[in-house]
């Protein structure tokens, strides 16, 4: 994907008579621009599911929840956690946000930190190795029965990894190289793809009106990538 979008920003940039930008630069703002829709996507997320509780939107192929949460869902990762002086915390350089903890089968609760005394004080609803909890601490876990000390494992999303598009020079000019150590692909889904295109444009300064433009530049890439192969 990164080729292409790079190839269809470089066209619409010398349309709009722009110049061009050099491949270090693309790649922070295709950083930039994908971290921005990846986070725009929970925001929607959200949004759609509001609507589709008051019935406001249709199932199947046009059900927006699912096909965001599948776009998000490419991101799920998991790791063991690690315990250190009553807390357990995830280590990871690539953490964006917790979806679940679980200890062997068992799901981990979160819990609120006001109620966690009372219910650790209550007969019949105290944590248990059956139905444990836990209360979160400036990113790390406190979970109830103190007994878990091992064995935590968490469902998290992951940040997208950074897009790089790498290349060689030949007669004084970069050409595409995607087989280079380094190489990174834009992770975002393809529905995501002129979204992407539209917000690199706009970290270059030029705000787009007409649709028609992108996908004619775009068409004209995709056209090429197709009779290429």
């Amino acid at each position: 994907m990164i080729d292409r979008v790079r190839n269809t920003v470089l066209t619409i940039l010398n349309k709009e008579n722009r110049g061009t930008i050099p491949p270090a630069e693309f790649n922070r703002l295709a950083g930039l621009a994908q971290r921005s829709i990846f986070e725009d996507n929970f925001y929607d997320y959200s949004k759609f599911i509001n609507m589709q509780n008051q019935r406001m939107t249709n199932s199947e192929y046009s059900d927006i929840p699912k096909n965001i949460r599948e776009k998000i869902d490419v991101f799920a990762s998991s790791t063991d956690l690690t315990y250190s002086g009553g807390f357990f915390s995830i280590d990871v350089d690539d953490f964006y946000r917790l979806i679940q903890l679980r200890h062997n089968n068992a799901i981990i609760e979160e819990t609120p930190k006001s109620i966690i005394t009372m219910l650790n004080n209550e007969q019949y609803s105290a944590p248990s190795l059956t139905y444990p909890v836990f209360v979160k601490y400036d990113g790390k876990y406190e979970v109830f029965p103190d007994t878990i000390q091992n064995d935590v494992t968490a469902l998290y999303i992951r940040k997208p990894k950074t897009p790089k598009w790498t290349f060689i020079e030949v007669g004084g000019n970069p050409v595409y190289n995607p087989s280079a150590n380094d190489f990174q692909d834009i992770e975002l889904h393809p529905s995501d793809e002129t979204r992407l295109i539209i917000k690199i444009l706009g970290y270059c300064g030029v705000t787009l009106r007409d649709q028609q433009v992108i996908e004619t530049a775009y068409n004209r890439e995709v056209n090429k990538d197709n009779n290429e192969q």
